[in-house]
């Protein structure tokens, strides 16, 4: 009855179904436990199951841990009879537990299920075999979020392989977990620089999800949503931006649907959003942006409290943050920044693995802010950054060096404007050579120029000014590009590299170059032409 009941979306009624079949065998179970205990620990899994797709997490994992419990006891007393049982619901418990857990309890969880399923499939193959591969594919997931990369892919790796294997038995119930293992491949791929490995393999992953529709029976496919998701950051990384948008509206499209049939998936839907601002940002189209990151902040706000979701939604602030950071309204993006490296912090007390990443990279925005707005305290945020991000680049660097330069830009920003010119130097030349050693992708190359920016306003005030113009010629030359691309979104950094290369220019007793120039004037004129045009239109 609840099955039928939950298909029709009729959460509420399904979930009061399920709970009374939890409460009628909790009674029976105390005059004949050893007889009622299989009943109530697969009804304590329904439970779990429709408090899940109902959105309520916290309470579907407690569900979820008694259930495995009882099996536990039950697989004790019994291993013939229980242990197939015990793996199966361990699988899923370390699926649960990967969002709403310290990444050590998924580990724990997952390796304890790959071992059994392991025991499993050596005598029977045919039915453990799929058990097994999802097993690692949440291992691997868990081990990557607690920084144990090479672990995680060698699980991963293991995992596709035996999914590769079932395919051809069964492509409508295999190709959407293949397509997932491999997405979440193509990530750890990206994270230790296999960048062109890493799109292969989500490439595959999209063609995949094309197979079947939902194994849910709904519209959309999750598991195309979430590979779409992969597949924009790695085309984003390839400077694809326009088909990274495209990739991430379609995904975003189907966790709206996939959230009207069931509220599980708002969760997804706020991830989605906030990717997709970044992918605004980068095409120039900020006002747009900014609507989009409000949204995933006021929905990220009524999702709940619990880890996953204050997750959620420190990520979506720092997103809206940043955003905020890119239209010039530096009051709002400190409020923004202020509140999301509170969440970090506390994320950070709990899993520091996981979420040490999240708050050096709220901190940038939180030190901009407080630069721009002529804050004291940005200096020693800046500094916290940056340690960090050496921190963090130390045991991934293909993943966290480009941070690390990123993050030095501000810190050589602020000691700048504290008189500490040499220090400044230091750190912006850093910048511009972890930048320089980095492959001229067309997401490095407008970082390279800011950093070439600061380290031209730094080499002007020690005095070395022959050396300040040529960097600031080469950040004009860099920027350029970018800028005649999209210029709504790098006008601002343009001007300032623009004036200060104008500027060093008349200090020398020099014109500037005409060929670096006139471009850059040319589509200034015409971005405030269009401007003006859109303000009669209005």
């Amino acid at each position: 009855m609840q099955f039928v009941l939950s298909h029709a979306d009729r959460y509420e009624e399904a979930l009061a179904a399920v709970a009374e079949s939890v409460s009628i065998w909790r009674d029976l179970v105390v005059p004949l436990p050893e007889e009622h205990w299989p009943k109530l620990a697969q009804s304590l899994q329904d439970l779990s199951d429709g408090l899940w797709r109902a959105g309520r997490r916290e309470e579907a994992l407690a569900a979820r841990e008694e259930s495995v419990a009882l099996y536990r006891d039950l697989a004790q007393a019994d291993p013939q009879e229980y242990r197939a049982s015990l793996a199966g619901a361990l699988v899923v418990l370390a699926n649960k537990q990967i969002e709403l857990r310290p990444s050590w309890e998924s580990v724990a969880t997952a390796s304890e299920s790959v071992a059994l399923h392991r025991e499993l499939a050596l005598a029977d193959p045919g039915t453990f075999l799929p058990d097994l591969a999802s097993s690692l594919l949440y291992l691997a997931i868990g081990l990557a979020r607690a920084d144990r990369v090479e672990e995680a892919l060698a699980a991963l790796e293991e995992s596709v392989g035996l999914k590769r294997g079932l395919l051809s038995q069964d492509p409508v119930e295999v190709a959407p977990e293949l397509a997932y293992a491999l997405a979440e491949r193509a990530l750890l791929l990206r994270s230790v620089g296999r960048g062109d490995d890493a799109l292969e393999a989500v490439e595959e992953a999209v063609a995949l999800t094309q197979i079947s529709p939902s194994a849910d029976g709904l519209e959309c496919s999750p598991s195309r949503s979430l590979v779409l998701e992969r597949w924009a950051l790695l085309l984003r990384d390839a400077g694809r931006d326009e088909e990274a948008l495209t990739a991430i509206d379609e995904a975003v499209a189907s966790w709206r649907d996939l959230a009207c049939a069931a509220p599980s998936f708002q969760f997804n839907l706020v991830n989605g959003l906030i990717s997709k601002t970044m992918y605004l940002v980068r095409v120039g189209r900020l006002e747009e942006s900014l609507r989009v990151a409000d949204e995933s902040v006021a929905l990220s706000r009524d999702l709940g409290t619990s880890l996953a979701f204050k997750v959620v939604l420190a990520s979506a602030l720092t997103n809206q943050s940043a955003t905020l950071l890119e239209v010039d309204r530096e009051e709002e993006a400190l409020r923004a920044a202020e509140e999301s490296v509170a969440l970090w912090r506390d994320l950070v007390s709990v899993d520091p693995n996981a979420h040490l990443p999240g708050l050096a990279r709220s901190l940038i925005n939180l030190s901009g802010s407080l630069a721009f707005l002529g804050h004291g305290v940005a200096l020693a945020v800046a500094e916290e950054t940056v340690v960090h991000f050496r921190s963090l680049s130390k045991s991934r660097p293909e993943e966290f060096r480009p941070d690390l330069a990123r993050s030095l830009v501000p810190l050589s920003g602020c000691l700048r404007l504290a008189g500490r010119w040499e220090e400044a130097l230091l750190c912006s030349g850093e910048s511009v050579e972890i930048f320089r050693d980095l492959a001229p992708s067309p997401p490095v190359v407008p970082l390279l120029a800011i950093a070439l920016e600061e380290v031209s306003r730094c080499m002007h005030a020690v005095g070395r000014h022959e050396d300040a113009l040529d960097a600031a010629e080469e950040a004009a030359v860099l920027l350029r590009k970018p800028f005649l691309l999209v210029p709504a979104r790098f006008a601002s950094k343009m001007a300032n590299i623009r004036d200060l290369y104008v500027e060093l220019c008349a200090a020398a007793g020099r014109g500037p170059d005409n060929a670096v120039l006139e471009p850059i004037v040319q589509t200034f004129a015409a971005l405030e032409n269009e401007l003006a045009g859109q303000e009669r239109q209005g």
